[in-house]
């Protein structure tokens, strides 16, 4: 009976051990998941900065190239009225 008792009070030892191991790792991967989390929420915030920087670039450059058409057909226009007008003059 006293060896069975000192077995089972081992038995019993060993596993508090084991549940402290376990408890303990569960508590570093939790830490470890908060921080990959807390990396991957500052990681998708500046990607959404950047993502808004570059829509807004790509809106002025548009306006930009939408401006410069418009002041080439401008350009054109004036260019061909010279070209007519030059025409008319040398006839």
């Amino acid at each position: 009976l006293l060896h069975d008792t000192s077995y089972l009070q081992n038995e019993i030892e060993r596993v508090r051990e084991e549940k402290a191991k376990t408890v303990s790792d569960r508590m570093k991967l939790e830490e470890i998941a908060r921080a990959s989390a807390d990396r991957l929420r500052c990681d998708i915030r500046d990607a959404l900065t950047v993502k808004a920087d570059l829509e807004t670039q790509i809106y002025k450059v548009k306006r930009r190239q939408q401006e410069q058409e418009e002041e080439n057909a401008r350009l054109r226009t004036y260019l061909g009225k010279c070209k007519d007008d030059l025409d008319r003059a040398l006839r």
